[in-house]
């Protein structure tokens, strides 16, 4: 569209909004009204329908901006957002495909009017009206993480989001990581399978590898619980610890990812693969502090639990295997995973 176009556009969307004004008035005039000093007045969706002429979607644009501007005014005001819900369901409703309205409203009810229930409500009906759109789930994710936060079921409901943000090709790499944990916290196995099969058809060659590997680490980590089951009913039956993986029923340590099921010390079955690469992620994650405190103090820190003082991080993770630890070095700044003996041999 070129320049030309689109000024008359908005000019035109700009006179369509002030006749649908001007003929509520004329509608309203002819009835009580008490708007309680309200600071707009706004013409509901009908109204809007019947003077679009086939420009619903210039006049959602158009309303869209005054609904931006009321939200900055009222922030600086009093704050009560009254007709914040108004405005942005007819934007919806005028252009079902507006995202950003859908995302960006459904942001401002949780977060400025603390309507948490017309925000999730919001996001719901654009996920349904834009499958394909990632930061609406993601969205409404985020509305039961911060708002929701001391629900008992927020981040159950979360991880169902997320997993379906990160089902989408688009989707960043960090959206499927933090589905991923929330999802293994809460044992949604159903919701984070659904999410790597969906992209064994992507496009990317890439992302169907990742998500054949998670596919398999999920496998994995059902065998774990599995033989972890099987080794309660072991002790209960027999009153003592199982000796090995063939007591459990498991033919082969090998798990066909180059790691291998294993009994801890404390009598857990584990594996090496998704130990391992929950380990390299604690790294990362360890270094990365690291590096942010260094880059802002010039230094790196005496100790590790220093991060934690410090705000860089909420804790400090423990080593995923059993017996091992963290090695720092604070003339470098630099930390490395300490691996415990090798895994009991307890195998078959």
């Amino acid at each position: 569209m070129t320049r030309r176009r689109r000024l008359a556009g908005l000019a035109c969307a700009a006179l369509i909004f002030g006749l649908a004004v001007a003929a509520q008035h004329g509608a309203d005039r002819a009835r009580p009204a008490d708007r309680g000093g309200d600071l707009l007045y706004l013409p509901n969706e009908k109204l809007l329908n019947h003077f679009t002429g086939g420009m619903s979607s210039i006049i959602a644009d158009f309303l869209w901006v005054e609904c931006v501007q009321y939200v900055a005014t009222e922030a600086k005001g009093e704050r009560s957002f009254t007709w914040l819900n108004q405005m942005v369901n007819t934007v919806v409703k005028l252009d079902p495909y507006f995202v950003d309205a859908y995302r960006f409203g459904g942001m401002f009810l949780a977060a400025l009017k603390a309507d948490d229930d017309a925000g999730i409500d919001l996001i719901d009906r654009g996920i349904v009206a834009n499958p394909d759109a990632w930061v609406l789930p993601y969205e409404g994710a985020m509305i039961y993480l911060l708002n929701r936060r001391d629900d008992p079921g927020s981040k159950i409901a979360a991880a169902r989001y997320l997993g379906m943000a990160a089902a989408h090709e688009a989707a960043p790499p960090l959206m499927r990581e933090l589905a991923e944990k929330l999802q293994g916290q809460f044992n949604l196995d159903d919701v984070e399978r659904d999410m790597w099969t969906n992209l064994l058809d992507s496009s990317d060659k890439l992302l169907r590898e990742v998500a054949e590997r998670k596919l398999r680490e999920l496998a994995i980590r059902e065998t774990c619980g599995t033989l972890n089951e099987r080794a309660g009913q072991y002790r209960q039956a027999t009153g003592k610890e199982p000796s090995s993986l063939a007591d459990l029923g498991l033919k082969s340590e090998d798990d066909g990812l180059g790691g291998r099921f294993f009994i801890d010390p404390g009598g857990t079955v584990r594996n090496t693969t998704l130990l391992d690469e929950e380990t390299e992620s604690l790294e990362n994650r360890l270094q990365k502090s690291l590096d942010q405190y260094q880059e802002k103090t010039g230094a790196y820190p005496a100790a590790l639990d220093v991060l934690v003082r410090e705000g860089y991080l909420d804790f400090l993770p423990g080593h995923p295997y059993p017996g091992g630890r963290w090695a720092y070095d604070p003339v470098e700044g630099t930390v490395s995973s300490v691996m415990p003996k090798p895994p009991s041999q307890r195998g078959p």
